[in-house]
């Protein structure tokens, strides 16, 4: 897996990738590389992804008969970013990853192909002042020692917010530390912590009274748990890694039951035949691939485990 990741006959995933799925961006006369949005559904997914793979940026490949590397990609990437009030919060995770892995806080304000002024500094204040104002019926709910009745607007987000979440712990590795970013962050991941228990709560009202009705809810209850404790895990291992959150003791527990319906899920899957469900619902197969290499990478960061 990583960098060394391969396809059929040996050939780098990475090389396939750059070199078969890149198009050039043509914006006021200048030409740059970029995933379309067919192929990538989260603008720099692809980019940030092989930075935390490890892949250098002088990491060459050919394209269209001539060599690129990733740093070309990366500068493009720095190009092409907008960001305004206009532009949907949801969407910035995967570039503020990119973007603050190759942007030290020294280099983070430039003018875009667009020539248009981009502090990431600014962008990354705007992602914890969105986790902050998206997680408040959470923070409520937590604060009154009480379940959490029903979605709150950062359950709308990619993957329950995690996403952005972890861009802000990227963010905040990389150098960019907004005011009071340690507290911030501590509250962001307690919330976090508790909705180990309080988001399988909700999922449980949610699909149960459908489980004998509506044909297939159980495959789609299966994914959304796997798929929620998953992406928290990576957002949990890499805060801890980085030293920028431990759970506290007193919240144990709820990591560790959290991690029991992870491994039961992940069981529960393996003993599954997927081919009704590739043939019949390729979407939610689709979902169950990422969402278990999620939860993979997400043990792997907070225990060591393999799943």
């Amino acid at each position: 897996m990583g960098r060394n990741f391969t396809i059929e006959r040996g050939a780098p995933a990475v090389s396939f990738v750059l070199s078969g799925f890149l198009e050039e961006r043509v914006v006021n006369g200048s030409r740059f590389l970029a995933f379309p949005s067919a192929i990538e559904r989260h603008e720099n997914q692809f980019l940030k992804t092989f930075l935390e793979a490890g892949v250098p940026l002088d990491f060459a490949f050919t394209f269209k008969g001539r060599r690129g590397t990733l740093g070309e990609v990366a500068d493009s990437a720095r190009a092409l970013f907008r960001f305004s009030e206009r532009t949907d919060r949801d969407t910035i995770a995967w570039s503020l990853i990119a973007l603050t892995q190759t942007n030290s806080p020294a280099r983070g304000v430039w003018t875009n192909a667009w020539g248009e002024r981009i502090e990431l500094a600014r962008v990354v204040q705007e992602g914890f002042e969105t986790m902050e104002q998206t997680s408040r019926p959470v923070q409520e709910a937590r604060d009154k020692g009480i379940p959490l009745e029903e979605r709150a607007p950062i359950h709308a987000f990619t993957c329950g917010g995690t996403h952005l979440l972890y861009s802000l712990l990227a963010a905040s590795n990389a150098g960019y530390r907004v005011p009071q970013y340690r507290e911030r962050l501590d509250r962001l991941m307690d919330l976090l912590v508790y909705r180990l228990r309080a988001d399988m709560e909700l999922l449980d009202r949610f699909y149960q009274p459908k489980l004998s009705t509506v044909p297939g809810t159980g495959w789609f209850l299966l994914d959304a748990q796997i798929k929620f404790i998953g992406h928290a895990f990576e957002c949990l291992g890499y805060a801890q890694r980085h030293e920028l959150y431990t759970v506290p003791a007193r919240e144990a527990h709820r990591y560790e039951e959290a991690a029991t319906v992870l491994d039961r899920g992940l069981a529960q899957l393996l003993k599954l035949d997927l081919k009704p469900v590739r043939a019949g619902a390729a979407a939610l197969y689709q979902q169950l691939v990422g969402d278990v290499c999620h939860a993979h990478r997400g043990l792997q960061l907070t225990s060591g485990r393999t799943g």
